[in-house]
């Protein structure tokens, strides 16, 4: 007996390892199927949901991560991923994304009907401006470096923006500055491309490109004379700080640093605008400067065509923002183009001896290339087009979806929803154009060796960028 007492201990402490061992199983199998209840109830749930409005072709969607795992798959090709989905029978597709508390929905659309309706209901579909229950919106993102201007406005603020600025750019002096500033900046680029060719250095179009566009940009709209195109390409402190701004908006303390920067380059060029104004004023003369901001400074204060200066800060970043990157785009995608098709490249260069004559110096020719003058280069113009349509500046555009709706098609949106326009895609698909889409052919653009413009605003960017991009060339 004398034994029985540490056997029987040992027989307890088995026994409650047991149990304990029993006890972790059963939580474990709890949670697994508690986990497995929850999943059934939200697949049924999406599955009637979605069981309510018409089908819509596109990749999976599962539960909680949407359609992540295609979207991951295809992310280094995203714009060919959203063009295999097009077809002459599918012009429009659905997947969605995973975001807390729920997922987002989405539709692409490369119908014509639907892209116009999208564009034209602007209290229906339009940016994510402010706070919503999916989510911050760009106002909450980006507010610090984008402010109240175009690109962050709608409705009424919206076309507030866009009258005065339409406004503006009518006017025949603001045009013929812009022909100027035009040919300078190419000037400078021929020089840049002429003193690399002397010492067979290579170059990056599209760093050149921004640099033209934002040296462009900045004397048209401010009057400003950044220098990013001297010889040298050198490092321009504004330019720095704006692509800071730009591409760190998730780095609060880079982000911060380059708004300062942005700010007080903005408050130096308004003072000393203001300042000249003034002086100019006082001595009984008109001011004279053409530029952008000029022009809108000079208006009447107080009235609904001036800017107070945070807005005139707005307007300046808008407008960068909107045509620096587009415009430097669309140069390296035709400069590309041009060096894939040469034969066109000799035609083109045909042209422009038949309109401006034969020169041997960037300078003389420059001078011919007047506003008009570019309107005469049919074929030029054919060629940006069919670039600008296979390669457009903004591949798609996406619009927050404000209340339920359904598109012309039938597709059937609900409010929170998002709604894409594939100009990418559209210029690809051969319900739009011909069967040979896929071919860089600027005669689909001409009749009777005249430009006859399909669709070109509404899918292949903007006046503003054809204009720039012509003088270039």
């Amino acid at each position: 007996m004398g034994d029985e007492g540490p056997k029987l201990l040992e027989v307890l402490n088995g026994t409650k390892s047991f149990i304990g061992n029993a006890g972790r199983v059963e939580a474990w199998i709890t949670v697994v199927v508690a986990l497995v209840v929850i999943v059934s109830s939200t697949w049924l749930w999406l599955c009637k949901r979605s069981g309510r409005r018409k089908r819509i072709p596109g990749p999976a969607i599962w539960p909680v991560i949407g359609s992540m795992l295609d979207i991951v798959q295809n992310f280094d090709t995203l714009n060919d991923w959203y063009l295999s989905y097009f077809s002459d029978d599918v012009k429009t597709f659905a997947f969605a994304i995973p975001e807390f508390p729920r997922s987002l929905k989405f539709f692409a659309t490369v119908d014509p009907v639907n892209v116009e309706y999208i564009l034209t209901n602007i209290h229906k579909y339009g940016k994510l401006s402010t706070l919503t229950k999916i989510g911050p919106g760009l106002q909450e993102r980006a507010g610090d470096f984008l402010g109240s201007g175009m690109l962050m406005t709608d409705g009424a603020a919206w076309k507030r923006h866009r009258r005065i600025a339409s406004t503006e750019f009518s006017t025949s002096k603001l045009r013929d500055h812009c022909d100027t500033v035009f040919r300078e900046g190419a000037i400078k680029l021929a020089n840049v491309l002429k003193s690399a060719m002397a010492v067979k250095d290579p170059v990056e179009i599209q760093d050149l490109a921004i640099r033209l566009t934002l040296d462009n940009i900045c004397k048209m709209a401010f009057g400003v004379e950044l220098g990013c195109l001297a010889i040298t390409l050198p490092d321009v402190p504004f330019a720095r700080a704006f692509d800071d701004a730009a591409l760190n908006i998730g780095d609060e303390c880079c982000f911060r640093e380059a708004i300062r920067n942005l700010d007080m380059f903005a408050v130096n060029v308004i003072n000393k605008r203001r300042k000249e104004i003034s002086a100019a004023h006082d001595a009984g003369r008109e001011f004279n400067k053409e530029d952008l901001l000029s022009r809108f400074m000079s208006h009447r204060a107080g009235g609904d065509d001036s800017y107070n200066d945070k807005e005139l800060r707005d307007v300046r970043v808008d407008f960068l923002l909107a045509r620096r990157d587009t415009s430097a785009v669309t140069i390296a995608w035709f400069t590309y183009a041009m060096c894939r098709h040469s034969d066109i490249a000799d035609k083109i260069h045909k042209e422009g001896v038949d309109v401006v004559g034969y020169h041997t110096d960037f300078e003389s020719m420059a001078q011919r290339l007047k506003h008009e003058v570019l309107g005469r280069m049919h074929y030029l113009h054919a060629a940006l087009s069919e670039s600008l349509r296979l390669h457009p500046p903004l591949a798609r555009d996406s619009k927050y979806v404000f209340e339920d709706d359904a598109l012309p098609d039938g597709t059937k949106v609900r409010k929170d929803d998002f709604v894409h326009h594939v100009p990418y895609s559209m210029g690809r698909m051969p319900f739009l154009r011909d069967s040979d889409v896929l071919e860089f052919k600027p005669e689909r653009w001409l009749k009777d060796g005249a430009f006859q413009s399909v669709y070109i605003k509404r899918i292949s960017g903007t006046d503003l960028t054809l204009q720039i991009v012509r003088i270039v060339n």
